[in-house]
Parts: C-alpha cells; structure tokens; sequence
C-alpha cells in the first residue's frame, strides 16, 4: 500500500463512486495504468487556455510566461489530442465570446483586486482538530470591488455528444439559450452581485459543490463560510456550441462541514493502514494485498 501525498476533488469523488477503484488509482503499490486524456477532457482544457491567457493580458496583470496560451495548452492537453484540441478549443472560445461570455466576466471583474488564476494550491487544511492535505486548480479567484470574494469556474459540456445537455438546474441567466432564467431560481443581491438563493451548488451539481468547496479552502475561506462562487457552463451538441448557463450561488455551510469531515475520514483510512474499515484489520490488509499486485489477466483472476 502506497503513502498518499493530498486528495483533490476528482480522487474524492473517485472514492465516492468506487472504494476499490480509488485504492488500485492512488494506494496500490502496483498502480493501474493512468487512463490518457480523452478529447472531450482536451477540448474543456485548451478552452480553459484560451479564456485565461486572454483575460490575463486584457485585464493587465502582468508580463508572467505562464500565462501565455501556449504554455498552458501545453501543461493541460495532452500531446495526443494537441492538433484537434487547438482547433476546437479556439473555436468554443470563440464562441463563447461572441455570445457576451467574456464581455459579462470583464464586467464583473472590473476593479477587482486580487485576480489570480491559479495552477495549482496544495496545502494542509485544519478545522476542529482534524487535519488534511488537499490540491485544487481553480480557475480564477477574485475579490470584487464591492468586497465579495469570487471563486470562478469554466465547464465545457456535451461538445462530443450527439445532442446538447440541459444546462443544470439554478442558473440566474444564459447567453445563446432560449431560457434565461431556471424556474425555480430565487434572485437575491450580495454586494451588488446577483445570486440564485434557492440552491446552493451542492445541489446543483454535487461534483461542482466538492469542487468548488475544496477550492474556497485551499484560498483561504474557513470551512463553511460564505463566499460566491460561478460557473460559466458551455452548453455544446454536435460539435457546435449553443450557448451558456451562468451559475452563481453559495456552497451551503452545513454541506462544507460534512464534507470537510468525509474528506478526514478518507484520509485517516489512507493513512492508517486500516483502508477497509467496513472489514477487520487483517482482512482489510489482505485485500489491500491482493489489489497490490495490480492489474491481472482474466485467467489470473480464475486463478485467484
């Protein structure tokens, strides 16, 4: 069984779908084989590239090299997705653009201090006597001029399919989309920014919530504080882009609580050497044993 180094959103949410498939990614000491980028997964990154080299150099924030659109595409798509990514990722931008996407964030971001797009944030969170190793990504934090601290985050959804998603429920308006409003949203105001009250973004989307969540304490927030976070989700079909849904909301207080508890407990699990704790230690180390020795071949596993 390997030493884990942190948990990130997307390890978290792998526990959460799959105990074992989260031990033979991260602990066992024959690791599976890291599965490659799909273009999907490439597409949503050279977009990411796109929107934050642009609003970098348009928002003046410096001369730094990371940022420059080649570098990030590069440190995000993955060599063999390159040549189509590229293409298609300008295009969403692009797009993404035209419809007023990038317009409403240089609104929103106008005299804003503290804009800073971040690669990455590792770091030991503490809260009532627990501790644990987190690392996020977050796209862009932000602190309006108003004084709302901003957590901001870009989804590409749906390029690859046959037929567009349905944006997720709670979005407060839409660019390109026939619906501006969900119809169940409850529009309140926090320091001149528009919010959805009714539905904090753990329920929204429960991946976005973790994400976001995690996100906010890796820039500082304390568990279960109030701050706002937005997604700009891309609403694709078919290869075109038909428009977007703009979340902006809270991550509900209790909901951070019980994450931040369920994030200790995995790590405890991970740390202990007691990974199975549903199993008595013996049979929990003899399982971690058997997943160890990594991946078999379906004869093997008769074998077994």
């Amino acid at each position: 069984m390997r030493d884990i180094q942190y948990l990130s959103p997307s390890s978290i949410s792998i526990f959460e779908r799959s105990e074992e498939e989260f031990y033979e990614k991260y602990l066992a000491d024959n690791r599976y084989p890291r599965e490659p980028q799909n273009l999907a997964m490439a597409i949503g990154s050279a977009f990411d590239a796109f929107v934050k080299s642009y609003l970098y150099k348009e928002l003046q924030l410096g001369d730094d090299e990371r940022f420059e659109i080649r570098t990030i595409f590069e440190d995000q798509v993955e060599e063999q997705n390159r040549d189509e990514a590229w293409k298609i990722g300008e295009e969403v931008f692009e797009t993404y653009k035209s419809l007023g996407g990038v317009a409403d964030l240089l609104i929103m971001l106008g005299d804003s201090t503290d804009c800073r797009f971040e690669f990455k944030l590792q770091s030991t969170i503490k809260w009532e006597g627990e501790e644990v190793v987190l690392l996020g990504k977050p796209d862009l934090r932000f602190i309006h001029k108003d004084g709302e601290r901003v957590l901001l985050d870009w989804k590409v959804n749906g390029y690859m399919s046959r037929k567009a998603p349905s944006p997720r429920k709670g979005y407060i308006n839409t660019l390109g989309l026939k619906k501006k409003q969900h119809k169940d949203v409850m529009v309140g105001y926090i320091r001149g920014l528009k919010y959805n009250m009714a539905h904090p973004l753990e329920v929204v989307d429960k991946d976005w919530g973790r994400q976001l969540a995690i996100y906010g304490w890796l820039s500082g927030e304390e568990i279960g504080s109030e701050y706002l976070v937005a997604i700009d989700q891309i609403i694709c079909g078919a290869g075109t882009v038909e428009g977007v849904a703009q979340h902006r909301c809270f991550v509900g207080a209790d909901y951070q609580r019980g994450l931040y508890k369920r994030c200790c407990e995995i790590w405890r699990r991970c740390k202990s050497g007691h990974f199975w704790t549903q199993l008595s230690l013996e049979d929990s180390m003899a399982r971690c044993k058997l997943l160890d020795q990594g991946p078999v071949t379906l004869e093997e596993e008769r074998e077994r």
